[in-house]
């Protein structure tokens, strides 16, 4: 007898979700991220070293919840953008089933994705435990079903992202003006960067770097990441990252991958293709700080330093971020080393103070 005759379905889900098909398989099928949108996952470890390419068949990913023991499953099938397969080990079933097998396909559609999950195991012999496996099971995947819906739902607010040259492309993922901060800032850093950049233009009159921070789970980089560089302006400063192609600033990172932030600068995202204005998407600029560095003085109703009322925000976003684990995936670090995924060039302290203004 075969494993399918000798299995039943468990769970059979399906989706009509507004997004090409390899936009939906990069979601379901980046491990690292699948605790936003698994309920109750609160970390998967991944571990590739028996892969036959990273993150394809062989991958091991340990699902750590938030509560009870972890679980263990190994990816069976990977075939973008069309098939992910994976199986969870019989241990990690705690005697509720074995054998379980589990399927996710992304069919194009006029409108986008048709997308199924189909999970299948062999049944337990107590009636209790199979109850309580097909109850498990519909109650997890189907939250998992409904989390994918409003995820590609909301990517209506999504903006695209590219460089000047349009080697490196992107997307902003729900991005608006009540999930993050845009602010124009006037600090010595960003204008010093803009001239380390070449790029003047991307200041204000004024000095001031108009930017939307966000968490680094709803950036994509999708095209050119082989272009995209960084540069620290010194040892502790932020990590600003640009399209080493035409040297357009991208965003800027704290060092460490753990940290739910990124600043996107204005001109990283590409508001012409997506036709509609900043201020309709974004909102307009809840501050202008660090005024005291502006050009000219500090400029009519920016703040000298930052006031209290957006540092409380932006903290009280932090740690919301982090709660939800909005760090990853992140387009700058690396998913399994949390390594930058290009080495940063840091400036000496006289590098950097030719810079500023």
């Amino acid at each position: 007898m075969s494993d399918d005759e000798q299995t039943t379905v468990l769970f059979d889900g399906r989706a009509e979700l507004g997004a090409r098909p390899s936009d939906v398989f990069s979601f379901v099928a980046d491990h690292a991220g699948l605790p936003r949108w698994i309920p109750g996952l609160r970390r998967v470890d991944v571990d590739v070293s028996e892969a036959q390419t990273p993150g394809g068949v062989g991958t091991r990913r340990t699902l750590r919840m938030r509560v009870g023991p972890p679980g263990v499953e190994i990816v069976t099938a990977f075939e973008p953008p069309n098939r992910l397969a994976y199986s969870a080990t019989d241990a990690s079933l705690r005697r509720l089933c074995t054998n379980h097998q589990a399927e996710l396909t992304c069919a194009p559609t006029p409108s986008g994705t048709h997308l199924r999950w189909t999970v299948r195991a062999k049944p337990s012999p107590s009636w209790w435990r199979r109850l309580a496996a097909r109850f498990v099971f519909n109650a997890a995947c189907g939250a998992g079903m409904t989390n994918l819906r409003k995820y590609f739902l909301a990517r209506a607010s999504d903006i695209p992202l590219s460089c000047r040259c349009g080697l490196v492309r992107g997307l902003a993922i729900d991005v608006s003006s009540r999930r993050g901060n845009r602010l124009v800032c006037y600090c010595d850093d960003c204008q010093a960067y803009a001239r380390y950049l070449g790029r003047e233009d991307i200041v204000d009159p004024l000095g001031g770097t108009d930017v939307y921070q966000t968490t680094p789970s709803q950036v994509e980089i999708t095209t050119g990441v082989e272009h995209v560089r960084c540069v620290r302006l010194s040892q502790k400063g932020l990590v600003r990252w640009y399209a080493g192609c035409c040297r357009t600033p991208m965003g800027n990172t704290l060092a460490s991958p753990r940290v739910p932030f990124v600043g996107v600068v204005h001109c990283f995202m590409d508001h012409a293709s997506d036709g509609r204005a900043r201020d309709e998407v974004l909102g307009v600029p809840r501050a202008g700080i660090q005024g005291r560095y502006a050009v000219g003085g500090v400029p009519p109703g920016a703040h000298r330093v930052a006031p209290l009322g957006i540092i409380l925000r932006s903290l009280r976003s932090l740690v919301r971020a982090w709660l939800a684990g909005e760090h990853r995936p992140s387009a700058f670090f690396d998913s399994i080393t949390g390594l930058p995924i290009t080495r940063p060039d840091v400036l000496s302290g006289g590098e950097r103070d030719e810079l500023r203004p």
